[in-house]
């Protein structure tokens, strides 16, 4: 019984030793993503907009995005800064197109409401853990709404503002996939704030138009 009752205790602790052992290595890796030296901007997301504005119709010719970050980090994952893969500001300009086309908005080839855009912030970051990874993206843009380039003043917008989204998730095991669609949805959350922005909304619709609307001068 004395010898049974060792081993019993020994493969017992086998088992234990062996469990930790595991977490402590899944803990590591395990909830890591394997994130390499770039990180993949080219994902895009859209997200619902509860505002159900009628924008079916509406044309927009998009200018340009610019890519005025102050830090061109796109990801830091456990403190590893990671630069992106592709242009930045050509993949929100993409994601807030994406965005547009849900709520019904139309590119223009030849007329329609002018809008210039900047990135001002588009980060994630990542810090792995057990028994879950945490991720945060924040995103910032300024959209710009433009006259017409036959009017005097066309380099001055008509209406410019910020919009900023934000995407906090944890997830057992922080995949690569998991990690671009968090980042891009932020994206797509502050172009969804645009369309929420009344003076915004009425800038689009008026000179899509031709009519645009009149706002009381303050």
């Amino acid at each position: 019984m004395g010898r049974e009752t060792l081993t019993s205790e020994r493969v017992l602790v086998t088992i234990i030793l062996r469990v930790f052992v595991a977490a402590a290595l899944f803990s590591a890796s395990g909830c890591a993503p394997g994130l390499g030296t770039t990180f993949d901007v080219s994902t895009v997301e859209t997200v619902s907009v509860s505002s159900g504005r009628a924008l079916t119709g509406v044309r927009v010719k998009y200018e340009t995005f610019t890519d005025d970050r102050t830090d061109k980090t796109a990801a830091v994952i456990d403190g590893r800064r990671i630069e992106p893969e592709q242009d930045t500001a050509a993949a929100a300009q993409r994601i807030v197109e994406a965005q547009f086309r849900e709520s019904g908005i139309r590119r223009g080839l030849f007329e329609g409401t002018i809008v210039r855009g900047s990135l001002l912030e588009w980060r994630i970051d990542i810090t792995p853990g057990f028994p879950s990874t945490t991720m945060r993206a924040v995103a910032k843009i300024r959209l710009e709404i433009m006259p017409s380039a036959e009017s005097p003043t066309s380099a001055t917008p008509v209406y410019s503002a910020r919009y900023s989204g934000i995407v906090e998730e944890k997830h057992p095991i922080g995949s690569t996939e998991r990690i671009q669609r968090a980042f891009a949805r932020a994206l797509a959350e502050a172009a969804a704030e645009a369309l929420q922005d009344e003076r915004f909304v009425k800038e689009m619709q008026g000179r899509s138009t031709g009519s645009a609307p009149q706002f009381p001068q303050r």
